[in-house]
């Protein structure tokens, strides 16, 4: 697939929010604004932003963790306000301030998360089944990091998808790290690619520069017309690298490796400015334009968020989050 000028400007432009929100986020946690935690997605923003870009409008995501689902929410179109509200312990947050951090926005198929990592393996079979016995063309984008890829789960999750041909895209975010823990000491496959271990369930499987905005969002959307086509999953991983600690303000506990200093020089947005100007659709002042505008957006997102009423649980409001009426 060949990305049009128009999807290029969107991409670059989801790409910067993406990066300077994150970027606000830690700030908003050392401030002790956020009320909870937040697992940066610094150097790693271009994969949820340009996967999810390519989604439809009707169709499923579940988000990888890092950047507690922002860029995925970002390319889908969704509200960050209300992400950051959900942070903050607010009232006017995604799941009302309950949760404190999960993302919640079914106007774009983002329908919450699970704490207990590798659970979306399953539940993106679920959104499957759903979105091939309804026949609208829907289809699934399935978030995972290398961590989750070697749990059990995910040969359940890839043989039932590969057996009933479910319309699955599975975006791996592979930083190579779990937690501090290197993926050699995780992953036992000799390349480092989990492309061999997908493809024994023949799922068709493609590794990526996660660092590449472009590069991922036309490898998703080729992957999605497989999936679309009534042909099964496919896989793409994203070989990605993570620049803060795991949880911001935690230790960093990992010790550098060569490869990880070769990401530091690679970043996704630096990256994608620099194709930007080169092909001439943008200019140095309209980037200084894009990040006013952003600049902008997020004070009216910490406006919205300080302003907005705590989150008050009573017994009432427990009772009709947990019950059917």
């Amino acid at each position: 697939m060949t990305l049009t000028d128009e999807q290029k400007l969107s991409l670059f432009r989801n790409l910067l929010r993406a990066y300077r929100m994150d970027e606000y986020a830690c700030r908003s946690l050392k401030q002790g604004a956020i009320k909870l935690f937040w697992h940066s997605s610094a150097g790693m923003e271009a994969v949820g932003v340009g996967g999810a870009s390519m989604l439809a409008p009707d169709d499923y995501v579940w988000y990888h963790y890092r950047g507690h689902g922002l860029p995925y929410l970002l390319g889908r179109g969704g509200d960050p306000k209300l992400l950051f509200a959900e942070h903050y312990g607010k009232a006017s947050g995604c799941a009302q301030g309950r949760s404190g951090y999960h993302v919640v926005a079914p106007d774009v198929g983002i329908f919450g998360f699970f704490g207990f990592l590798g659970a979306g393996l399953g539940v993106a079979v679920g959104y499957g089944m759903s979105a091939k016995r309804r026949g609208e063309g829907q289809a699934v984008l399935c978030g995972l990091g290398d961590g989750t890829a070697t749990r059990g789960n995910i040969h359940e999750s890839l043989n039932m998808a590969a057996l009933w041909k479910l319309p699955i895209v599975y975006l791996c975010e592979n930083n190579g790290l779990v937690v501090h823990t290197p993926q050699s000491g995780t992953y036992a496959g000799p390349s480092g690619d989990y492309k061999e271990l997908v493809e024994s369930y023949g799922i068709p499987a493609r590794v990526v520069d996660g660092q590449d905005v472009f590069g991922v969002a036309e490898a998703v959307a080729e992957a999605l017309r497989h999936a679309r086509s009534g042909q099964g999953p496919a896989f793409v991983e994203a070989k990605t690298f993570r620049y803060h600690s795991h949880t911001e303000g935690q230790a960093d506990l990992r010790y550098s490796t060569p490869r990880e200093a070769e990401g530091r020089d690679r970043d996704p947005l630096g990256i994608a400015r620099a194709r930007m100007i080169s092909e001439g659709l943008l200019t140095e002042e309209r980037v200084e334009a894009l990040e006013k505008e952003v600049e902008t957006e997020i004070a009216e997102i910490d406006r919205f968020c300080r302003d907005a009423p705590d989150f008050v649980p009573t017994v009432e409001s427990l009772h009709a989050a947990t019950y059917a009426s």
